[in-house]
This record gives structure tokens, sequence and C-alpha cells, in this order.
């Protein structure tokens, strides 16, 4: 992250650079811009989803082998949510000349532009277990997942052909194409809690 930001800011030095060595240049324009982008991750949401899953066969697993004629599992059930990651932030800088500069008439421009992404969805979880046995006394079991993370970051170089239309001071017609590499990547990260709390007082974690 620290790599393209800086790079995002080299990027906006030289084009201020360039601009102020070309004062009298009306064609070349600096742009800055910034929004959101929605994706569809489905390999990396996957993990949200065999997270709820786990938690869920955890529940049952307690729920189901514990309430016997010799012990009771009581739960408050799973408190929490695992998100899933549906959009990245976008900014970045634009450099484009103008092949024409008057605003009266169609114009074409070219531009060279730096975009960076990045997202992330945070999610917590918390379960916990007391488990009675008729000769023990009461078994507490915790989980926790705190934080479980779903990351993606990335930047893209560009290059663009624009055509305007319509251009006046008060509103003004774009339509561009733009085509480049995307450097990115994408991950996820747990960490998570588990305790046993025996009737002796014992603790186990992990």
């Amino acid at each position: 992250m620290k790599k393209c930001f800086i790079l995002f800011i080299v990027f906006v030095i030289i084009s201020a650079g360039t601009l102020t060595g070309a004062k009298t240049n009306k064609n070349l324009y600096l742009e800055l811009f910034f929004g959101q982008s929605f994706i569809s991750l489905e390999d990396l949401n996957l993990f949200s989803t065999y997270q709820k899953e786990y938690y869920e066969y955890y529940y049952n697993y307690y729920r189901v082998n514990y309430n016997h004629s010799y012990s009771r599992a009581t739960s408050s059930g799973i408190i929490g949510e695992f998100n899933k990651l549906k959009n990245n932030n976008i900014f970045g800088g634009r450099l484009k000349y103008y092949f024409s500069s008057n605003s009266e008439h169609h114009k074409w421009a070219i531009s060279l532009s730096f975009k960076y992404i990045n997202g992330k969805s945070d999610s917590d979880a918390e379960m916990i277990y007391n488990i009675g046995h008729f000769y023990a006394g009461v078994y507490s079991l915790t989980r926790k997942t705190d934080p479980s993370r779903l990351y993606t970051e990335g930047y893209v170089p560009q290059i663009g052909i624009h055509y305007s239309a319509l251009n006046s001071r008060k509103f003004s017609l774009e339509a561009n194409i733009s085509a480049g590499l995307i450097f990115a990547s994408c991950g996820s990260f747990e960490q998570y809690y588990y305790n046993k709390t025996e009737p002796t007082g014992y603790i186990d974690k992990m």
C-alpha cells in the first residue's frame, strides 16, 4: 500500500511540474478523481462463506452431541457476522493533452493516468458454550474470531483516448477508452481465540 501511495505522489509531482513548465499551453490538463468500483470476488469471498459454515457446524456439533442424558449444552448461538467484500475504493490522477484548445468545438485528447484501488471487509464472530456434566460441573467453551479480514489492493497505469462534445462553461460530455496493466493482490487474514474452562478452574487457550 505504501509503495502504491508513493508512486501516486510521484505521478502528481511529475504532472504538476509538467504543467508548471507549460503554463502557456492550454491544451494540457491535470485531473484528479476518486470513486468506487463494485466487484465480484467469488473465490476470495469463499473464505467468508467457509468461516460462516464452520461456525454453524461447530454450533450444531455441541448442540446435538452434548444434549443427552449425561450432559446439557447451552449457547446463545453465533454472535456477529462474516462479511463479504463487495467494492473497492479508487483514486488517481490523469495527465490529459487536447489536440485543440477551442472549448466550443468537439475535441480529441490522449491521456496518461495512474489509478490506485483498495478495498477491505472486516468481520468478527463469537460463540460461547456451557456444557454441564452431572458428575463434573460446567465446562465453558469460547471461540472468537476477531478480526477476520478480506482485502484487495493494486495500482493501474493506463493510457487513454478521449472525445469530448457539447463543451461549455456549464456542461460537457466526454467518452473515453483506456487500457493498461493492473498490478494487484488480494488475500485474507484471520485471528481467532479458543478457550476451554474446566470445572476445576483450569483454562486451556489456543
